[in-house]
């Protein structure tokens, strides 16, 4: 009879085989097997409840009728804890227990802010690739191993942690491994600090003489110039000068340039003649790789449905991805826990507590502030420019639909009045979301930023 109901079982998998992706079959029913058949039901063995209840939950329709196509009957489904199972599962488990707090000291050791610093060596090759990043990624490639200057300037642009860093560093690192011609990896940030410096102890043409010598420069977070007319001149002028001399140039924003409505137009329009490669959130298959390539040799570790858990409930960054594993491990070793299903939806309440914590108005405008490069001040001003007017319209809108905030609190929250100036912007933004594209975009990844 066993070996009956395993031919069975071995016949319903090659049916759910073919509906599955290949990924998931293996991830959901390598341990499992036919437990029990009736005329009226049968019993599927699966090696813990949680394993049984998502099953169940997702893919019972797909177990049913491969089931009813192998036997010939529609029958019902039950997923029963297999006693077998069950043992092989613990057995796996106590067998790895050695091996745990050497894993999460190494692990916790690789993922300290010191490590995470500026000294940490990206690689393209490390970079995990779907179809969320796929373009950005293979320009990324194209440009740090042909050198043929056909994608200049390209501009990857994306929300916060999705691998605009990594990407920038990983092409500097295969271009300097290739030379000649030295790539420079530079944050908007410190272009901005070192030249005020230059400014202040009259040493500008040193400042500029960093540049005449290097094959490729790597800005990162364009968005921090925007607004800061005097170092955006300066920039341009470095811009100028390297494309002049067929040097390549990459940039990396937190929004697309031409939604950075204070950057100037001068500067948007050059970059926007180049490759423009988007990033997005990662899919379920990618968040799962990440996890897979974060935990390395430490993947043994941990089971599977917890690897499941993790990526299917942290979807806003990859950044949140690796610190949901990193802080998986770290609660293990210092609350003597082994990696589990329960240790893993505690490391992850954490993460959604924070997201779904009430949005404040203050991060809405601080996320706008960033998104499009103005002051908060300007937000709040009564200055009618477009390049303010807009972001203004936007925080006023986000703050009435993700606060619990009265027309009347926003509109004194922004130095206004009365609250008729809050509804005119409501109204605006949302006629403009129906035709503006772009501004839908970046409605969007200012959502996503905030985490609602």
């Amino acid at each position: 009879m066993a070996k009956l109901l395993q031919d069975i079982w071995n016949d319903v998998l090659a049916v759910v085989r073919d509906c599955v992706p290949p990924q998931r079959y293996t991830l959901w029913f390598r341990n499992t097997e036919l437990i029990e058949q009736t005329e009226e039901s049968c019993k599927v063995g699966v090696p813990n409840a949680f394993v049984g209840e998502w099953l169940q939950e997702h893919f019972g329709e797909v177990v049913r009728g491969a089931i009813g196509r192998v036997t010939g009957h529609e029958l019902r489904v039950r997923f029963v804890v297999s006693p077998t199972l069950y043992q092989q599962s613990h057995e796996e488990e106590v067998r790895q227990k050695q091996e745990l707090v050497e894993a999460i000291d190494s692990t916790l050791s690789k993922d300290t802010p010191s490590a995470r610093s500026s000294g940490r060596e990206y690689r393209l090759d490390d970079f995990v690739v779907g179809t969320s990043n796929r373009l950005a990624y293979a320009a990324a490639l194209h440009v740090a191993t042909h050198r043929d200057r056909s994608l200049n300037p390209l501009v990857i642009y994306g929300s916060v942690g999705l691998g605009k860093t990594h990407l920038l560093r990983g092409i500097c690192h295969r271009w300097n491994q290739r030379g000649p011609g030295r790539a420079l990896y530079l944050p908007a940030e410190s272009f901005t600090n070192q030249f005020l410096a230059s400014l202040q102890h009259n040493s500008l043409d040193g400042f500029r003489r960093k540049f005449r010598d290097i094959g490729l420069l790597a800005l990162d977070d364009l968005q921090f110039l925007a607004g800061k007319r005097a170092t955006e001149d300066e920039f341009l002028q470095t811009y100028n000068f390297l494309m002049n001399l067929n040097k390549q140039m990459v940039l990396a924003s937190d929004s697309n340039p031409k939604d950075l409505t204070a950057l100037r137009e001068t500067l948007k329009t050059r970059l926007v003649s180049g490759m423009m490669a988007p990033l997005d959130p990662p899919g379920y298959e990618t968040r799962l790789a990440i996890l897979h390539r974060k935990l390395g040799r430490k993947r043994n570790l941990v089971a599977d449905e917890v690897l499941a858990y993790i990526a299917e409930n942290v979807r806003a960054s990859v950044r949140e991805l690796e610190g949901a594993a990193t802080t998986l491990i770290a609660t293990t070793m210092l609350a003597g826990e082994k990696i589990d299903l329960g240790t893993a939806r505690r490391a992850v309440a954490s993460l959604m507590r924070a997201h779904d914590a009430h949005v404040t108005i203050e991060q809405i405008e601080e996320a706008v502030s960033r998104a499009y490069g103005v002051k908060l001040a300007d937000i709040h001003s009564t200055k009618r420019h477009k390049s303010i007017a807009l972001p203004r319209h936007l925080a006023m809108y986000l703050a009435r639909e993700l606060t619990s905030m009265s027309w009347k609190e926003i509109g004194l929250h922004f130095g206004r009045h009365n609250h008729t100036g809050v509804l005119f912007a409501h109204k605006k933004i949302k006629a403009a979301l129906e035709t503006d594209a772009a501004l839908a975009e970046s409605v969007k990844r200012l959502r996503s930023e905030l985490g609602v």
